[in-house]
């Protein structure tokens, strides 16, 4: 049985970070389970995407909080 774009998006948001990825990437998700990915995979993906997302934004808020302190 097929699974629905609106399922996959359920059961994304109900056990991984979906809600925390941007549009672009929650369709991709989804698109990947639409075309027959295994969900373990794109389950893995997804919580991976937005640990890096966030790993990335940590770095760029202390790169500004050093910057700033060379200004003072």
């Amino acid at each position: 049985m097929a699974i629905t774009s609106n399922e996959a998006r359920a059961k994304l948001r109900q056990s991984t970070l979906f809600i925390h990825l941007e549009p672009e990437a929650q369709k991709q998700a989804v698109d990947q389970l639409l075309n027959g990915e295994s969900w373990d995979k794109v389950a893995q993906r997804v919580n991976d995407w937005v640990a890096e997302a966030d790993w990335e934004t940590r770095c760029e808020t202390k790169e500004a909080a050093s910057q700033e302190r060379y200004y003072e």
